[in-house]
């Protein structure tokens, strides 16, 4: 989403433009918007309490596919790792497995 700020809006503070224009979003919800990096102002990270000016180009960043790229980069690795039985009876188990591997 990208504004262009306008002579009337120029010399307003960031976030209080944003809570203007995001209706949908609480002004705590923005300045968390802000503080991640997630708006810029003429392609330039921004401080919550910038001031405007004629023409800076407003652009916030696309959370959820950010959110989707952040997901895929937690997803645990999957290793192929099987532990060796060495006794097995009706009453216990004795393994020994790999360091790491959970049982």
């Amino acid at each position: 989403m990208d504004f262009i700020v306008t002579q009337d809006q120029a010399k307003t503070r960031l976030d209080k433009f944003l809570t203007q224009n995001l209706t949908n979003q609480t002004r705590s919800q923005i300045k968390k918007l802000i503080k991640s990096g997630s708006v810029l102002i003429n392609n330039k990270p921004v401080k919550v309490h910038q001031f405007l000016r004629t023409g800076d180009k407003i652009e916030i960043k696309n959370q959820r596919s950010e959110i989707k790229e952040i997901k895929e980069n937690l997803t645990p690795k999957t290793y192929n790792l099987k532990p060796n039985v060495i006794f097995e009876d009706s009453d216990f188990l004795v393994l020994e497995k790999p360091s790491g591997l959970l049982v």
